[in-house]
């Protein structure tokens, strides 16, 4: 009567462990599709965006005055660059990407 139960008990945790992997993998194909669908940013906006990015974020540490809080905004843009998601573009619909 154990083995029964024990076999059952394998049994029941390897149906787990299959429909816990196809079920990830199911979501990890819907947010990879969700990602690409979401990307607004072309290749030049990125590079952009890096650059000045960069330039901005140095000032928190070169500046002593007010001007170093730019830093933040170069923050902002270095993390969209890195993304490609800007989500000022989104409400008006603004794709830079090569169609």
């Amino acid at each position: 009567m154990r083995n029964v139960l024990s076999d059952a008990g394998n049994l029941s945790d390897e149906i787990d462990t299959k429909v816990y992997t196809e079920l990830k993998s199911i979501l990890l194909k819907k947010e990879v599709l969700f990602m690409k669908n979401l990307k607004n940013m072309g290749n030049i906006d990125r590079i952009i965006r890096l650059v000045v990015g960069a330039g901005l974020f140095s000032l928190l540490f070169v500046v002593n005055n007010n001007w170093k809080y730019l830093g933040i905004l170069g923050i902002i843009l270095l993390l969209t660059s890195a993304v490609g998601v800007c989500p000022l573009y989104m409400p008006f619909k603004i794709d830079t990407r090569k169609k």
